[in-house]
């Protein structure tokens, strides 16, 4: 069976660059990541034992998903269509 890989393909190829952007988190996202951390404050406290880890890494994830993908968060979808129709009736008032 042969294999080739990629650099041995292509040699001209640039090395990868990763590049940080920060952005402030949306007024939402600040409310969604302070609910989780108040949420689960009393595994927060506790520190990281064996027994309390699997609860830190849960709690983890929620906030990086709060971050990332702040659309996949049950009900804000609907939160933010609540907070886009009280914009436009208050645009429409002028």
């Amino acid at each position: 069976m042969l294999r080739r890989l990629k650099e041995d393909v292509e040699k001209t190829l640039a090395s990868k660059e990763e590049t940080i952007i920060e952005v402030e988190l949306t007024n939402i996202q600040k409310k969604y990541y302070r609910a989780i951390l108040e949420r689960n404050f009393s595994f927060l406290a506790k520190g990281g034992t064996y027994t309390n880890l699997p609860n830190l890494m849960n709690t983890m994830m929620e906030l990086r998903k709060c971050c990332n993908h702040p659309y996949l968060i049950n009900g804000i979808c609907v939160l933010l269509l609540m907070c886009i129709c009280a914009q436009i009736k208050f645009l429409n008032q002028f």
